[in-house]
């Protein structure tokens, strides 16, 4: 009997229209247990080789794996989800249901039967998860304001943290597949993690590269949020931005793809001439979810790049040694 490796197994799924959750059980398969190691340095090497092969971007791919394990995990607590399959209902829904799941667990709890059953349209569970969404912007103007927060507050801010780190972590995900595609045509790095510089703190860094000098750094900082904020709080983000970019080559904010706050981001650093700053939303529904609505053009005036590139070994970046 002829061996099938996992790649060869995902060759042209897209064009083929094999079932996602087929997919997502042999990319798991081969990270679990790490069949990678075979052919492949590192597991994110091996998954862009899988995304070469299936048609599908490696965040895609990401998505299908995150959804799977997801449906796995959950059976234990929502006992509807052992009968999901994804010949039967289709990635998007299922996707929504998770998102609807991450904000609030009892009321996707109370929309599995009816998932499971066919009955609940996607536009529906659309609309619940967005409504669930402006709760947790309004739960978090209302923490802000520093009132007293009874128990089930603190619960629902949880929550809401969760979700922000949730969106992080995918967009932090799609931005890594995205480099080349936002201008990177050095040899490339790319590191997540709360970075403390002297004066800046980036959520993630890319690092440019000749040979072992480090070119350039670019930083990126995810931010949830919805509707744009209080007039205070939306400087402060402007304030915050523009001095914070002047010690990287670019500085990127993420944004997510429903907020409004993406385009007047953009408008007002135009205006104040930030040439070094970009804007991008993330949408995980799309198979491309990276969009960028302003792109850096210039160096950062005032240039204090020379200190973040002083300080990079100090922070603990894989690869990044004193030499």
């Amino acid at each position: 009997m002829n061996f099938v490796s996992p790649l060869d197994r995902l060759k042209n799924a897209k064009v083929s229209d094999t079932n996602w959750q087929e997919i997502a059980h042999v990319l798991r398969e081969g990270m679990e247990n790490q069949v990678w190691r075979e052919s492949h340095q590192t597991p994110s090497a091996w998954l862009e080789d899988a995304a070469e092969k299936s048609g599908y971007s490696t965040s895609m791919l990401r998505r299908m794996i995150a959804l799977d394990k997801f449906l796995h995990r959950e059976k234990k607590h929502i006992p509807e989800l052992a009968a999901v399959s994804g010949e039967v209902l289709p990635f998007a829904i299922l996707e929504i249901f998770k998102r609807v799941y991450d904000a609030d667990p009892i009321t996707a709890k109370g929309l599995a039967a009816r998932l499971v059953a066919g009955d609940l349209k996607v536009s529906e569970i659309r609309k619940i998860q967005t409504e669930l969404t402006r709760e947790g912007r309004g739960r978090q103007r209302f923490i802000d304001d520093r009132r007293p927060l009874t128990g089930a507050q603190v619960m629902s801010h949880s929550l809401g943290r969760m979700a922000a780190r949730d969106f992080a972590i995918a967009a932090s995900e799609a931005v890594e597949a995205a480099l080349e595609k936002l201008g990177n045509a050095d040899t490339v790095t790319y590191h997540a993690g709360h970075f403390k510089f002297r004066y800046a703190s980036p959520d993630a860094v890319a690092i440019g590269r000749n040979g072992l000098t480090i070119k350039w750094i670019d930083a990126y900082d995810f931010k949830a949020i919805g509707r744009i904020p209080v007039r205070s709080r939306y400087n402060q983000l402007l304030a915050e931005t523009t001095f914070n970019a002047t010690f990287f080559r670019n500085y990127w904010l993420v944004i997510p793809e429903e907020s409004s706050t993406g385009y007047e981001l953009a408008k007002d650093l135009q205006n104040l001439e930030c040439g070094s700053v970009g804007v991008m939303t993330y949408d995980e529904t799309q198979e491309d979810p990276i969009k960028v609505l302003l792109m850096p053009e210039t160096r950062p005036s005032p240039d204090r790049t020379a200190v973040t590139l002083g300080g990079a070994m100090q922070q603990g970046i894989p690869g990044i040694a004193m030499f």
